[in-house]
Protein backbone atom coordinates (compact mmCIF):
# COMPACT_ATOMS: atom_id res chain seq x y z
CA UNK A 1 0.00 0.00 0.00
CA UNK A 2 2.57 2.71 0.94
CA UNK A 3 4.25 1.35 -2.27
CA UNK A 4 1.78 1.93 -4.46
CA UNK A 5 1.06 5.88 -2.95
CA UNK A 6 5.00 6.34 -3.29
CA UNK A 7 4.71 4.97 -7.04
CA UNK A 8 1.72 7.19 -7.49
CA UNK A 9 3.37 10.13 -6.41
CA UNK A 10 6.48 9.92 -8.37
CA UNK A 11 4.34 9.49 -11.64
CA UNK A 12 2.70 12.86 -10.55
CA UNK A 13 5.80 14.44 -10.47
CA UNK A 14 6.91 13.11 -13.82
CA UNK A 15 3.97 14.04 -15.41
CA UNK A 16 4.25 17.34 -13.48
CA UNK A 17 7.53 18.34 -15.00
CA UNK A 18 6.15 17.28 -18.46
CA UNK A 19 3.05 19.84 -18.29
CA UNK A 20 5.22 22.57 -17.23
CA UNK A 21 8.25 22.00 -19.38
CA UNK A 22 7.73 23.01 -22.52
CA UNK A 23 8.72 21.20 -25.69
CA UNK A 24 12.33 22.19 -26.64
CA UNK A 25 10.57 22.88 -30.31
CA UNK A 26 9.13 25.64 -28.85
CA UNK A 27 11.54 27.88 -26.97
CA UNK A 28 12.48 31.26 -28.92
CA UNK A 29 15.72 31.87 -29.69
CA UNK A 30 17.10 35.03 -28.99
CA UNK A 31 16.93 37.73 -31.52
CA UNK A 32 20.32 39.14 -32.76
CA UNK A 33 21.22 42.42 -32.27
CA UNK A 34 21.15 44.17 -35.66
CA UNK A 35 23.43 47.10 -35.62
CA UNK A 36 23.64 50.27 -37.94
CA UNK A 37 26.46 51.37 -40.46
CA UNK A 38 26.42 55.05 -42.21
CA UNK A 39 27.84 55.25 -45.26
CA UNK A 40 27.89 57.40 -48.21
CA UNK A 41 30.22 56.02 -51.00
CA UNK A 42 31.69 53.02 -51.64
CA UNK A 43 28.47 51.70 -51.13
CA UNK A 44 29.15 48.64 -53.40
CA UNK A 45 32.13 47.41 -51.76
CA UNK A 46 30.56 48.05 -48.24
CA UNK A 47 27.46 46.10 -49.59
CA UNK A 48 29.52 43.00 -49.87
CA UNK A 49 31.43 43.60 -46.57
CA UNK A 50 27.92 43.84 -44.72
CA UNK A 51 26.83 40.33 -46.62
CA UNK A 52 29.82 38.58 -45.35
CA UNK A 53 29.45 39.51 -41.94
CA UNK A 54 26.03 38.40 -41.67
CA UNK A 55 26.98 35.06 -43.42
CA UNK A 56 29.42 34.49 -40.73
CA UNK A 57 27.64 36.03 -37.54
CA UNK A 58 24.50 34.94 -35.61
CA UNK A 59 24.59 37.12 -32.46
CA UNK A 60 25.16 40.41 -34.12
CA UNK A 61 23.95 41.51 -37.84
CA UNK A 62 24.60 44.58 -39.69
CA UNK A 63 22.67 47.03 -41.90
CA UNK A 64 23.66 49.44 -44.27
CA UNK A 65 21.84 53.02 -44.10
CA UNK A 66 23.24 54.56 -47.02
CA UNK A 67 22.98 58.64 -46.32
CA UNK A 68 21.86 61.05 -48.42
CA UNK A 69 25.25 63.33 -48.15
CA UNK A 70 27.64 65.37 -51.02
CA UNK A 71 30.24 65.04 -49.09
CA UNK A 72 32.29 64.14 -45.98
CA UNK A 73 31.59 67.37 -44.42
CA UNK A 74 27.59 67.01 -45.62
CA UNK A 75 27.56 63.22 -44.09
CA UNK A 76 28.97 64.59 -40.61
CA UNK A 77 26.35 66.83 -40.58
CA UNK A 78 23.45 64.59 -41.00
CA UNK A 79 25.12 61.85 -38.85
CA UNK A 80 24.59 64.46 -35.84
CA UNK A 81 20.90 66.06 -36.53
CA UNK A 82 19.75 62.52 -36.56
CA UNK A 83 22.21 61.97 -33.28
CA UNK A 84 20.34 65.38 -31.66
CA UNK A 85 16.78 63.50 -33.02
CA UNK A 86 17.56 59.95 -31.28
CA UNK A 87 18.22 58.11 -34.51
CA UNK A 88 21.58 58.30 -34.80
CA UNK A 89 23.07 54.83 -36.42
CA UNK A 90 25.91 52.80 -34.66
CA UNK A 91 28.72 53.32 -36.47
CA UNK A 92 29.63 55.80 -38.88
CA UNK A 93 32.35 56.07 -41.93
CA UNK A 94 34.10 58.91 -41.94
CA UNK A 95 37.42 60.73 -43.19
CA UNK A 96 40.06 62.18 -41.37
CA UNK A 97 39.89 65.72 -42.33
CA UNK A 98 36.18 65.59 -40.39
CA UNK A 99 36.94 63.30 -37.62
CA UNK A 100 36.96 66.67 -35.65
CA UNK A 101 33.12 67.39 -36.40
CA UNK A 102 32.76 63.97 -34.03
CA UNK A 103 35.48 64.34 -31.57
CA UNK A 104 34.69 67.79 -30.87
CA UNK A 105 31.56 66.64 -29.55
CA UNK A 106 32.60 63.27 -27.83
CA UNK A 107 30.77 61.07 -29.69
CA UNK A 108 33.35 58.80 -30.55
CA UNK A 109 34.24 55.88 -28.26
CA UNK A 110 37.85 54.49 -27.31
CA UNK A 111 38.56 51.29 -29.04
CA UNK A 112 41.69 50.71 -26.42
CA UNK A 113 39.30 48.69 -23.94
CA UNK A 114 37.63 46.46 -26.41
CA UNK A 115 41.25 45.28 -27.51
CA UNK A 116 42.52 45.00 -24.07
CA UNK A 117 39.32 43.13 -23.09
CA UNK A 118 39.47 40.57 -25.70
CA UNK A 119 43.38 40.31 -26.09
CA UNK A 120 44.01 42.05 -28.97
CA UNK A 121 47.64 43.44 -29.34
CA UNK A 122 47.22 46.70 -30.76
CA UNK A 123 51.00 46.06 -32.22
CA UNK A 124 49.26 44.07 -34.71
CA UNK A 125 49.01 47.47 -36.78
CA UNK A 126 51.55 49.75 -38.33
CA UNK A 127 53.24 51.60 -35.90
CA UNK A 128 52.60 54.95 -37.88
CA UNK A 129 48.95 54.37 -37.79
CA UNK A 130 48.29 53.82 -34.03
CA UNK A 131 50.58 57.13 -33.03
CA UNK A 132 48.88 59.20 -35.97
CA UNK A 133 45.32 58.05 -35.10
CA UNK A 134 45.35 58.12 -31.61
CA UNK A 135 44.68 60.96 -29.75
CA UNK A 136 45.55 61.30 -26.01
CA UNK A 137 45.86 57.68 -25.53
CA UNK A 138 42.72 56.90 -27.15
CA UNK A 139 42.33 55.05 -30.41
CA UNK A 140 38.74 56.00 -31.23
CA UNK A 141 38.81 54.92 -35.12
CA UNK A 142 39.22 51.93 -37.03
CA UNK A 143 41.04 52.59 -40.07
CA UNK A 144 39.86 50.14 -42.47
CA UNK A 145 42.47 51.18 -45.09
CA UNK A 146 45.35 53.30 -45.36
CA UNK A 147 46.18 55.18 -48.54
CA UNK A 148 49.90 57.11 -48.57
CA UNK A 149 50.74 59.67 -51.03
CA UNK A 150 53.13 58.11 -53.52
CA UNK A 151 55.03 59.35 -56.85
CA UNK A 152 54.16 58.12 -60.35
CA UNK A 153 56.89 58.50 -62.79
CA UNK A 154 56.22 57.88 -66.61
CA UNK A 155 59.56 55.44 -66.92
CA UNK A 156 59.60 56.15 -70.87
CA UNK A 157 60.08 59.84 -70.40
CA UNK A 158 63.01 59.51 -67.90
CA UNK A 159 64.56 57.45 -70.68
CA UNK A 160 64.12 59.87 -73.33
CA UNK A 161 64.87 62.71 -71.50
CA UNK A 162 68.33 60.35 -69.99
CA UNK A 163 67.62 60.87 -66.80
CA UNK A 164 68.03 57.64 -64.53
CA UNK A 165 65.50 56.31 -62.57
CA UNK A 166 65.66 56.87 -58.83
CA UNK A 167 65.88 53.87 -56.58
CA UNK A 168 62.31 52.64 -54.75
CA UNK A 169 63.62 52.53 -51.39
CA UNK A 170 62.19 55.09 -49.25
CA UNK A 171 65.08 55.29 -46.67
CA UNK A 172 68.14 56.05 -48.91
CA UNK A 173 66.54 56.64 -52.32
CA UNK A 174 66.75 59.95 -54.01
CA UNK A 175 66.29 63.03 -51.83
CA UNK A 176 64.83 66.67 -52.80
CA UNK A 177 67.94 68.25 -54.07
CA UNK A 178 68.02 65.47 -56.49
CA UNK A 179 64.18 65.84 -57.60
CA UNK A 180 65.27 69.77 -57.64
CA UNK A 181 67.86 68.94 -60.03
CA UNK A 182 65.03 67.65 -62.64
CA UNK A 183 64.01 71.38 -63.60
CA UNK A 184 64.46 71.77 -67.14
CA UNK A 185 65.49 68.13 -68.17
CA UNK A 186 61.81 67.16 -69.38
CA UNK A 187 60.96 70.69 -71.07
CA UNK A 188 59.01 70.46 -74.45
CA UNK A 189 59.95 72.99 -77.38
CA UNK A 190 56.64 73.34 -79.06
CA UNK A 191 52.99 73.18 -77.71
CA UNK A 192 51.32 69.94 -76.24
CA UNK A 193 47.74 69.02 -76.13
CA UNK A 194 47.18 71.10 -73.15
CA UNK A 195 47.40 74.15 -75.47
CA UNK A 196 50.80 75.40 -73.53
CA UNK A 197 54.21 74.98 -74.31
CA UNK A 198 57.22 74.71 -71.62
CA UNK A 199 57.30 71.73 -69.33
CA UNK A 200 56.32 68.09 -69.17
CA UNK A 201 57.92 68.10 -65.68
CA UNK A 202 56.00 67.13 -62.57
CA UNK A 203 52.56 67.76 -61.14
CA UNK A 204 51.53 67.60 -57.61
CA UNK A 205 47.74 65.98 -56.67
CA UNK A 206 45.42 69.22 -55.56
CA UNK A 207 46.13 67.91 -52.21
CA UNK A 208 47.76 69.23 -49.04
CA UNK A 209 48.66 65.74 -49.19
CA UNK A 210 51.05 66.13 -52.07
CA UNK A 211 52.94 68.69 -50.40
CA UNK A 212 53.42 68.22 -47.10
CA UNK A 213 55.73 65.32 -47.35
CA UNK A 214 58.02 67.74 -48.25
CA UNK A 215 57.70 69.92 -45.50
CA UNK A 216 57.91 67.33 -43.03
CA UNK A 217 61.13 65.23 -44.40
CA UNK A 218 62.85 68.62 -43.90
CA UNK A 219 61.08 68.49 -40.32
CA UNK A 220 58.91 71.30 -40.81
CA UNK A 221 55.23 71.07 -39.09
CA UNK A 222 52.35 72.55 -40.04
CA UNK A 223 51.16 73.08 -35.83
CA UNK A 224 53.33 73.17 -33.05
CA UNK A 225 52.77 73.59 -29.56
CA UNK A 226 53.90 77.00 -27.28
CA UNK A 227 52.37 77.37 -23.65
CA UNK A 228 49.97 75.07 -24.21
CA UNK A 229 48.28 76.73 -27.62
CA UNK A 230 48.65 74.65 -31.31
CA UNK A 231 49.88 77.32 -33.12
CA UNK A 232 50.21 77.05 -37.46
CA UNK A 233 53.63 76.38 -38.08
CA UNK A 234 54.43 76.87 -41.58
CA UNK A 235 55.89 80.05 -41.21
CA UNK A 236 58.48 78.54 -39.02
CA UNK A 237 62.45 78.31 -40.55
CA UNK A 238 62.21 74.76 -41.56
CA UNK A 239 59.03 74.60 -43.54
CA UNK A 240 59.06 77.90 -45.12
CA UNK A 241 62.40 77.49 -46.72
CA UNK A 242 60.84 74.45 -48.18
CA UNK A 243 57.74 76.00 -49.43
CA UNK A 244 60.28 78.71 -50.87
CA UNK A 245 62.33 76.32 -52.79
CA UNK A 246 59.15 74.92 -53.81
CA UNK A 247 57.45 78.05 -55.53
CA UNK A 248 60.74 79.00 -56.73
CA UNK A 249 61.50 75.82 -58.83
CA UNK A 250 57.84 75.72 -59.58
CA UNK A 251 56.86 79.19 -60.45
CA UNK A 252 59.52 81.66 -60.92
CA UNK A 253 62.02 78.97 -62.73
CA UNK A 254 58.78 77.42 -64.74
CA UNK A 255 60.95 74.67 -65.25
CA UNK A 256 59.76 71.35 -63.41
CA UNK A 257 55.96 72.24 -62.60
CA UNK A 258 53.90 70.50 -65.11
CA UNK A 259 50.88 72.48 -66.42
CA UNK A 260 47.58 71.29 -66.64
CA UNK A 261 46.07 67.73 -64.64
CA UNK A 262 46.62 64.18 -63.72
CA UNK A 263 44.98 63.25 -66.68
CA UNK A 264 48.30 64.74 -68.72
CA UNK A 265 50.23 62.03 -66.35
CA UNK A 266 47.73 59.40 -67.92
CA UNK A 267 48.04 60.86 -71.41
CA UNK A 268 52.02 60.03 -71.12
CA UNK A 269 52.51 63.79 -71.51
CA UNK A 270 54.17 64.11 -67.99
CA UNK A 271 57.10 62.40 -66.26
CA UNK A 272 56.04 63.39 -62.54
CA UNK A 273 52.60 63.04 -60.83
CA UNK A 274 51.51 62.13 -57.90
CA UNK A 275 48.78 59.95 -56.47
CA UNK A 276 46.71 58.74 -53.37
CA UNK A 277 48.32 54.49 -53.55
CA UNK A 278 44.73 53.62 -54.03
CA UNK A 279 44.29 56.07 -56.68
CA UNK A 280 47.55 54.15 -58.38
CA UNK A 281 46.25 50.62 -57.63
CA UNK A 282 42.11 51.83 -59.06
CA UNK A 283 44.29 52.45 -62.19
CA UNK A 284 45.91 49.25 -62.79
CA UNK A 285 42.79 48.07 -62.57
CA UNK A 286 40.80 49.88 -64.89
CA UNK A 287 39.84 48.45 -68.58
CA UNK A 288 42.28 50.88 -70.45
CA UNK A 289 43.53 52.09 -67.33
CA UNK A 290 47.13 52.34 -66.02
CA UNK A 291 47.59 48.75 -66.71
CA UNK A 292 47.52 49.82 -70.31
CA UNK A 293 48.99 52.61 -70.65
CA UNK A 294 51.18 52.71 -73.58
CA UNK A 295 54.00 53.59 -71.94
CA UNK A 296 56.12 52.31 -68.90
CA UNK A 297 55.34 53.36 -65.81
CA UNK A 298 56.06 52.92 -61.80
CA UNK A 299 55.34 53.79 -58.17
CA UNK A 300 58.21 55.44 -56.32
CA UNK A 301 58.89 57.29 -53.09
CA UNK A 302 58.45 61.10 -52.49
CA UNK A 303 61.97 62.43 -51.89
CA UNK A 304 63.58 62.75 -48.67
CA UNK A 305 64.58 65.60 -46.93
CA UNK A 306 67.17 66.42 -44.34
CA UNK A 307 64.96 64.56 -41.60
CA UNK A 308 64.61 62.04 -43.39
CA UNK A 309 61.43 60.17 -45.66
CA UNK A 310 57.78 61.02 -45.09
CA UNK A 311 54.43 60.60 -46.36
CA UNK A 312 50.98 61.37 -46.30
CA UNK A 313 48.60 59.07 -44.11
CA UNK A 314 45.39 58.98 -45.71
CA UNK A 315 42.67 56.82 -44.45
CA UNK A 316 38.37 56.69 -44.20
CA UNK A 317 38.10 54.84 -41.15
CA UNK A 318 35.03 53.73 -39.09
CA UNK A 319 34.31 54.86 -35.38
CA UNK A 320 31.23 53.76 -33.18
CA UNK A 321 29.28 56.38 -31.71
CA UNK A 322 28.87 56.52 -28.04
CA UNK A 323 25.20 57.62 -28.20
CA UNK A 324 24.82 53.68 -29.76
CA UNK A 325 22.82 51.47 -27.52
CA UNK A 326 24.61 48.17 -29.50
CA UNK A 327 28.27 49.49 -28.73
CA UNK A 328 29.68 46.07 -27.80
CA UNK A 329 27.21 44.62 -30.62
CA UNK A 330 29.06 46.94 -33.09
CA UNK A 331 32.26 46.28 -31.29
CA UNK A 332 31.92 42.79 -33.30
CA UNK A 333 30.92 44.12 -36.28
CA UNK A 334 34.26 46.54 -36.21
CA UNK A 335 36.80 43.27 -34.88
CA UNK A 336 35.46 41.23 -37.83
CA UNK A 337 36.60 43.96 -40.01
CA UNK A 338 40.17 43.23 -38.50
CA UNK A 339 39.72 39.64 -39.98
CA UNK A 340 41.17 37.92 -42.55
CA UNK A 341 38.04 37.50 -44.75
CA UNK A 342 37.21 41.35 -44.47
CA UNK A 343 40.82 42.18 -45.23
CA UNK A 344 40.84 39.95 -48.58
CA UNK A 345 37.51 41.63 -49.31
CA UNK A 346 38.20 45.37 -49.24
CA UNK A 347 41.79 44.40 -51.00
CA UNK A 348 40.08 42.73 -53.70
CA UNK A 349 37.81 45.91 -54.12
CA UNK A 350 40.79 47.88 -54.49
CA UNK A 351 39.93 51.37 -53.37
CA UNK A 352 40.37 51.22 -49.63
CA UNK A 353 43.76 50.94 -49.56
CA UNK A 354 46.34 49.14 -47.51
CA UNK A 355 44.88 47.13 -44.41
CA UNK A 356 46.08 48.25 -41.49
CA UNK A 357 46.74 44.73 -40.05
CA UNK A 358 50.45 43.85 -41.02
CA UNK A 359 50.23 40.43 -41.77
CA UNK A 360 47.02 40.51 -43.29
CA UNK A 361 48.60 43.54 -45.65
CA UNK A 362 51.72 41.21 -46.53
CA UNK A 363 49.22 38.24 -47.02
CA UNK A 364 47.14 40.05 -49.39
CA UNK A 365 50.10 41.94 -51.27
CA UNK A 366 48.98 39.94 -54.54
CA UNK A 367 45.80 42.01 -54.65
CA UNK A 368 47.89 45.49 -54.87
CA UNK A 369 48.13 46.46 -57.87
CA UNK A 370 47.88 43.25 -59.48
CA UNK A 371 48.68 43.89 -63.18
CA UNK A 372 52.33 45.26 -62.59
CA UNK A 373 55.36 44.06 -60.64
CA UNK A 374 56.36 43.17 -57.10
CA UNK A 375 58.51 46.43 -57.07
CA UNK A 376 55.36 49.20 -57.15
CA UNK A 377 53.83 46.97 -54.44
CA UNK A 378 56.93 47.27 -52.30
CA UNK A 379 57.33 50.87 -52.45
CA UNK A 380 53.10 51.84 -51.34
CA UNK A 381 53.81 48.55 -48.35
CA UNK A 382 57.11 50.47 -47.09
CA UNK A 383 55.45 54.01 -47.02
CA UNK A 384 53.48 52.91 -44.13
CA UNK A 385 56.70 53.25 -42.04
CA UNK A 386 56.82 56.63 -42.98
CA UNK A 387 53.21 58.16 -42.66
CA UNK A 388 52.43 60.91 -41.21
CA UNK A 389 49.12 62.89 -40.46
CA UNK A 390 49.22 66.08 -38.22
CA UNK A 391 45.35 64.97 -37.33
CA UNK A 392 44.56 67.52 -34.40
CA UNK A 393 41.77 67.00 -32.15
CA UNK A 394 40.17 70.59 -32.97
CA UNK A 395 36.87 71.72 -34.25
CA UNK A 396 38.16 73.77 -36.54
CA UNK A 397 39.84 70.99 -38.40
CA UNK A 398 38.64 70.82 -41.39
CA UNK A 399 38.58 74.79 -41.86
CA UNK A 400 42.00 74.81 -40.96
CA UNK A 401 42.52 72.01 -44.14
CA UNK A 402 40.79 73.86 -46.22
CA UNK A 403 43.14 77.36 -45.30
CA UNK A 404 46.00 75.15 -45.99
CA UNK A 405 44.88 73.65 -49.00
CA UNK A 406 44.02 77.20 -50.89
CA UNK A 407 47.58 78.43 -49.75
CA UNK A 408 49.07 75.15 -51.28
CA UNK A 409 47.11 75.71 -54.24
CA UNK A 410 47.28 79.43 -55.06
CA UNK A 411 51.06 80.04 -53.79
CA UNK A 412 52.61 77.18 -55.03
CA UNK A 413 50.55 75.55 -57.97
CA UNK A 414 49.13 78.44 -59.47
CA UNK A 415 51.16 81.27 -58.11
CA UNK A 416 48.11 83.68 -57.73
CA UNK A 417 49.56 85.00 -54.90
CA UNK A 418 52.93 84.76 -53.84
CA UNK A 419 53.62 82.83 -51.17
CA UNK A 420 55.34 85.60 -48.68
CA UNK A 421 52.19 87.40 -49.05
CA UNK A 422 49.68 84.56 -48.81
CA UNK A 423 51.43 82.37 -45.74
CA UNK A 424 51.31 85.35 -43.53
CA UNK A 425 47.80 86.06 -44.10
CA UNK A 426 46.85 81.85 -43.74
CA UNK A 427 48.74 81.97 -40.26
CA UNK A 428 46.70 85.12 -39.12
CA UNK A 429 43.46 82.93 -40.22
CA UNK A 430 44.69 79.06 -38.59
CA UNK A 431 46.00 80.54 -35.32
CA UNK A 432 42.29 82.53 -34.93
CA UNK A 433 40.93 78.99 -35.83
CA UNK A 434 42.94 77.62 -33.48
CA UNK A 435 41.93 79.97 -30.37
CA UNK A 436 38.44 79.78 -31.56
CA UNK A 437 37.65 76.32 -29.95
Amino acid sequence: MYSQRISQVVLLMVLGVFVLAPPTSYVLAAEPTTVSVAIYSRVEHWQRLIEEFNRQSDDVKAELEVVAARSWDSLAEQVQVRIAAGTGPDIVNTSLTFVSNYRANDLLVDLIPYFNRDGLDIARYYPKIVSNLSVDGKMDLFPVGILSEVVLINEQLFSESGVPLPSRDWISGWDQDQFYELEGRFNRVSGDSAGSPGTRGYYPRNSPSSLLPFVWANGGSWFRESKGQLEFALTEPAARNTLETLEDVFIHQNTLLGSGSLTRFERGELAIATSTSSGAMQASRAPGGAAEYPFDWGVYPFPRGEAGPATALLSDPIAILKTSNHADSAWVFVKWLDSLDAARIMAEAGVFGIHPNREHALTLSEYYYPEHSSANRSVVLESLNVMRNELISNANYSKLWAELQVLFRDAIVTNKIPLAEHIENTARLSNALLREE
